[in-house]
């Protein structure tokens, strides 16, 4: 049974090569990709590593998640190559960064055409990793693609069927794009392991798909109410269970609409799942999130929530270095997975354990944090996503904060109301530093509202809610011609950059920053990037422009001691209503959220006739 292809660049993407392979970088001319005939060509003596990101074997994972044999290595070569077979682990030795690796077996082959070889992958599960060299001895030799295989019983093999489920808003080229690419390699190829074992859930939150022209067999698109990915995602929940009759998923695939993939993800996903130890039944997989700007750096595999104090996991590492792709595979304690890629079985979505209606930001880590039990992560599974830090929503501080008491109340009991107080302090404080006033009321207004209890989530219009959200923050425009304001953010990034005395710092802290100041007059209007500011960079400014570089766009704040005064008034107040109520809310939340998470309810918050839902 085939496991895992050995993946080749593919023309177009911006995906780094050194994540596919790696040749001699004292001569990296001489090996490159034939395009039409989709192969690799070797000049002679030229050496290519595929110990990479994609073409290595996570054979230690394998062994403790299936039941399959040892695995063997297939290739297709034409010429004269010397093929080098080599398993590696962490170093034992603490200090030694390089992996501990071993050659395996070491053959010259020949083949005047293409040809498939085959080599036993002996002692891979001793090992995080196995993978294979080629070193050319012939002049214009070709490496064709190959993969890796094991033997195992028909009857340990699972059933498998996937429902990729999508939730979408207005971003109709990202969703024809993938599946553009999911018809090709899967959907409407019937050579592909995954054809009539794949379907796609596509919900429209914006209504602007055209349904007619994508509803197929293996797709299919609903109008849905806008409430958010928490939203979406259910409706898709829904429509998986509604449609079992027709295609009997066994695992509901949560993607994101804005990624970029490769269908192999989806094949190795659905391998790992066909050949799974009957302990692992109810084991997530999850994809990690690779950044868009930098494709070979990992932004995420995996996280914890630790009560609101968010850890991504193997965070900023890069892949082309092997040490890093072995340090990826080893197991290690995981919360959840977002959603960006998230498979999950089926048998742990019922009619009554249903995702909370929190719209977004947190119901991908609650619904996590409720059912996860394993994670298998494996290098190559993966997507690529615009980095976080980028982005800047204003009504976001709402759902932020207000969601983490959420997810808390039901999953972290034990966190005390003086650490919660705290931590909202903290954050509108920074509002109030960075002059973002109306930032101050959103936050706020989520904690009253998380105060109304699970009454409020019961009876409230979410998409109603959420135009009232993004009414009360701030909004971005077009930088007017002449503004300059990229040049003036520059400057100011590299003030920031300075080092500061202790005696500076000092006295912003006794002087809250300068607003007990007045602002001087060469800071009369500053520019800081809107996603990333720091609060120095608002000391004794009297206007600041938050800008987004990449889109041209930007706000107006600014500062006022009156409206400082009136947000800490404010902030008192409501942590003190907080912190005097906190246990009794966050006892009462946790039992009757039930209420939340059922079809019932579902059907009620996004308008579904109940009568089309019959769902045992």
């Amino acid at each position: 049974m085939k496991l895992q292809n050995i993946l080749l660049p593919e023309n177009g993407t911006d995906i780094s090569e050194a994540l596919f392979f790696q040749p001699d970088q004292t001569n990296p001319h001489a090996v490159w990709m034939n395009r039409e005939e989709n192969c690799m060509v070797f000049q002679q003596n030229a050496f290519c590593s595929f110990s990479t990101y994609f073409n290595s074997f996570s054979g230690a994972k394998w062994k403790k998640y299936t039941n399959i044999s040892e695995p063997e290595l297939k290739l297709s070569l034409k010429g004269r190559f010397r093929v080098v077979l080599v398993k590696s682990r962490k170093n034992p030795i603490e200090d030694i960064e390089e992996p501990d690796s071993l050659v395996i077996s070491s053959q010259e082959i020949f083949a005047p055409e293409v040809r498939e070889f085959t080599f036993p992958c002996t002692g891979a599960f001793e090992f995080t990793s196995t993978a294979f060299e080629l070193y050319s001895l012939q002049e214009n030799s070709c490496f064709y693609g190959g993969s890796y295989e094991a033997e195992i019983p028909e009857n340990e093999l699972n059933d498998v069927r996937i429902a990729l489920n999508i939730c979408t808003f207005k971003r109709e080229k990202f969703v024809l794009r993938n599946l553009a690419i999911l018809k090709k390699a899967i959907l409407e190829n019937p050579e592909s392991e995954l054809h009539a074992h794949l379907k796609c859930y596509i919900q429209d939150n914006g209504s602007t798909l055209p349904l007619d022209e994508i509803n197929s067999e293996y797709v299919q698109i609903v109008q849905n109410k806008n409430t958010g990915g928490a939203g979406g995602f259910t409706r898709g929940l829904i429509e998986i269970l509604k449609g079992k009759e027709k295609f009997a998923a066994t695992h509901a695939l949560m993607m994101d609409d804005d990624i970029v993939i490769f269908p192999e993800a989806l094949f190795r996903t659905y391998t790992m799942l066909r050949c799974r130890k009957a302990e692992y039944a109810e084991a997530f997989i999850g994809g990690a999130m690779l950044r868009l700007d930098s494709s070979t750096v990992q932004h995420e595999s995996g996280a914890e929530w630790n009560a609101g104090a968010l850890k991504s996991l193997r965070t900023n590492i890069d892949l082309r270095e092997l040490s890093s792709c072995i340090e990826n595979e080893e197991d290690i304690y995981s919360e959840y997975n977002a959603w960006w890629y998230c498979c999950t079985p089926m048998s742990v979505i019922t009619p009554e354990n249903l995702p909370m209606p929190i719209f977004i930001r947190g119901d991908d880590l609650e619904y996590g944090l409720r059912n996860m039990k394993n994670l298998i992560l494996l290098n190559g599974i993966c997507v690529w996503h615009e980095p976080f830090e980028n982005k800047y929503s204003s009504f976001l501080n709402y759902y932020i904060y207000r969601n983490m008491l959420y997810v808390n109340s039901l999953h972290f009991n034990w966190v005390p109301a003086r650490k919660t107080t705290s931590l909202l302090f903290q954050h509108v404080l920074r509002e109030i530093l960075y002059f973002r006033y109306l930032n101050v009321e959103l936050l706020l207004r989520g904690v009253r509202d998380y105060l109304k209890g699970v009454d409020f989530l019961l009876n409230t219009d979410g998409a109603a809610l959420h135009q009232e959200i993004m009414a009360a923050g701030y909004k971005a425009i077009p930088e007017e011609p002449g503004m300059d304001l990229g040049g003036c953010m520059g400057y100011t990034v590299a003030h920031q950059n300075e080092s500061e005395s202790f005696v500076h710092r000092l006295y912003r802290v006794v002087t809250f920053n300068g607003l007990l100041l007045p602002a001087k007059r060469v800071r009369k209007k500053v520019c800081v990037p809107m996603a990333n500011c720091k609060v120095r960079m608002f000391f004794r400014a009297g206007a600041v422009y938050h800008y987004d570089a990449s889109t041209g766009k930007y706000f107006l704040t600014k500062r006022s001691v009156l409206k400082s005064l009136w947000c800490l008034c404010r902030l008192l107040a409501t942590m003190a209503q907080l912190h005097l109520t906190y246990w009794r809310k966050k006892k009462t939340f946790k039992k009757q959220s039930k209420k939340l998470m059922n079809m019932e309810f579902w059907n009620k918050y996004l308008d579904l006739n109940p009568e089309t839902q019959e769902i045992q």
